[in-house]
């Protein structure tokens, strides 16, 4: 097994290209994280029996610089103030709930979609 102790990190994973990833990565012994925001939790019952879990990260708006130059001071401020953490989030966060999504500690989440955005989608 040319992948052995190994973690693969897909994005797109729950069909075509990416699902072939998944499914190559993991019969070359990758330990799989596979990722995606469209249909996470149907390919997840397909893979699951085969130690591969398919969930997804729904971030919010974040401060990267392309969120940035897009708008003015003054509009980011009104964004992020339209966010229950009155904040945008930080690019290192999202990537924290994708290591989280990859390591034993979310073994049993399976089909889910995690959704790192400071409250924004509930207002």
């Amino acid at each position: 097994m040319r992948l052995e102790g190994k973690v693969a990190i897909v994005t797109g994973a729950a069909k075509g290209i990416g699902a072939a990833i998944v499914e190559a990565c993991a019969r070359e012994g990758a330990r799989v994280a596979a990722l995606d925001v469209d249909g996470a939790g149907t390919e997840a019952l397909g893979v699951g029996a085969n130690g591969i879990t398919v969930s997804a990260v729904a971030p919010g708006t974040t401060a990267t610089e392309r969120v940035l130059k897009a708008r003015t001071p003054e509009e980011t401020r009104r964004v992020a103030e339209a966010i229950p953490v009155r904040r945008l989030g930080e690019p290192g966060e999202i990537a924290e709930a994708v290591v989280f999504l990859a390591s034993d500690s979310a073994a049993f989440i399976n089909g889910a979609t995690l959704d790192v955005n400071g409250g924004q989608v509930m207002v």
